[in-house]
């Protein structure tokens, strides 16, 4: 039962993650030429197509041009953490907080990654400085309430978090509304 939980929030989260960046493209100096633009989009793509090493080349590569756009070092940071890279992984979302240090996207993949690789007090820091540049920023608020419902053990976290999330997002996520359900019955909340 746990192991498909699990299964189901990792596509969930690898779904969100893919469909929402988008918006992410850049926050460079100077105008975003069609080519790259074109070039960002194929790399998004391929990253919904689950193709993470040549997005990582498509992303590189454009990196290579514009060393300003915040996009490209994200999405090359989530690709590398797809593949099992943490350490490329964490040197592109690196990059990436450089160009946009208050970037509430990149504290939550930064805190995915920690959450990947055990390091569970930096996960929830990312996440808590997700939430404190922007409170209304309903993913941190869920990957904070999976962290502490799954890793930490801290139940009464997970609920405030997802009942957080599901405020932010009008309660459409049903899946979350039965994590509630089933953490109040656990500890005997009503």
């Amino acid at each position: 039962m746990l192991r498909l939980f699990i299964d189901q929030l990792k596509k969930h989260i690898g779904l969100l993650l893919v469909f929402g960046l988008a918006a992410c493209s850049g926050v460079g100096t100077k105008p975003v030429d069609t080519a790259v633009t074109e070039k960002y989009q194929q790399g998004l793509r391929l990253m919904k197509e689950k193709k993470y090493q040549p997005a990582v080349e498509v992303f590189h590569s454009i990196t290579q041009k514009r060393s300003d756009l915040v996009g490209p070092y994200l999405n090359m940071g989530i690709a590398y953490r797809k593949l099992g890279q943490s350490g490329n992984s964490l040197e592109a979302f690196t990059q990436a907080q450089k160009i946009k240090p208050d970037s509430v996207v990149i504290y939550n993949q930064l805190g995915v990654l920690y959450r990947n690789e055990g390091r569970f007090d930096e996960a929830k820091s990312a996440y808590l400085k997700a939430i404190a540049v922007d409170k209304t920023y309903s993913p941190a608020y869920r990957n904070l309430g999976i962290l502490c419902d799954l890793y930490l053990r801290d139940f009464s976290c997970a609920i405030d978090n997802y009942m957080q999330y599901q405020t932010l997002t009008q309660g459409k996520d049903k899946q979350v509304s039965l994590w509630i359900k089933d953490l109040k019955r656990r500890i005997g909340q009503k």
